[in-house]
């Protein structure tokens, strides 16, 4: 498929979603499908464009199969045209990495301060690589607060359900297309939650995060 008839099927599917439910994560994946066609047509793309495109795709990609669709086909239409995208390894690599830090997690090879950092910096990265999408800074900000409180001890009651309180107060945060990186700060301080003792002050609607084995 060209990229342009990917870009307008994109379109297509992306406002259909967007006219069907008005949720905010369809609107964005159509105005970023319909960016992706206007530097398509355009001779010469500038390159702070292209490069502010890409790195919107690199964030969202793992936000749901269209997104996923999305970012490939950006990506390889900006390599085929010579713009300098990081190695396929690099730029697809970002949710295996989170995925690698949950396996070590669970198998005990990280700790959960270690665990806190990689999702940190991930969403550090895309906080600069999509500045507009404000999910991205709850999701640092949440990180940031649960690591000073996996670094403090004693925990008492009172700090957990603040945590806790934070976490369900944007409800991006619990979104079911929040992401690979959103969701493992979901489960990751739903099951440090758990491992501390204090399962049952959970809402229904966390619990359902945590592993067995926690």
């Amino acid at each position: 498929m060209e990229a342009r008839e990917h870009a307008e099927a994109l379109i297509g599917y992306f406002k259909r979603l967007s006219d069907e439910t008005g949720e905010e994560i369809w609107k964005y994946g159509l105005e970023t499908s319909q960016e992706w066609r206007r530097v398509i047509v355009l001779e010469s793309a500038p390159l702070e464009q292209v490069m502010a495109l890409v790195g919107i795709v690199h964030a969202n990609g793992s936000r749901s199969s269209g997104w996923h669709d999305l970012s490939h086909g950006v990506y390889f239409w900006a390599s085929q045209n010579g713009y300098p995208v990081p190695e396929f390894a690099e730029f697809f690599g970002t949710s295996r990495a989170t995925h690698e830090a949950i396996r070590d997690l669970l198998e005990g090879q990280i700790s959960w301060h270690d665990y806190a950092n990689v999702l940190i910096a991930q969403f550090k990265d895309f906080c600069l690589e999509d500045p507009n999408q404000t999910v991205w800074k709850a999701g640092l900000d949440t990180a940031l607060r649960w690591q000073e409180q996996i670094d403090g001890k004693p925990i008492s009651q009172t700090q957990v359900l603040s945590l806790i309180n934070h976490l369900t107060a944007n409800d991006q945060r619990l979104d079911r297309y929040g992401g690979t990186e959103l969701d493992a700060l979901t489960s990751g301080i739903c099951d440090w939650i758990k491992g501390i003792g204090y399962y049952s002050l959970l809402p229904e609607g966390l619990q359902r995060y945590t592993h067995s084995s926690s």
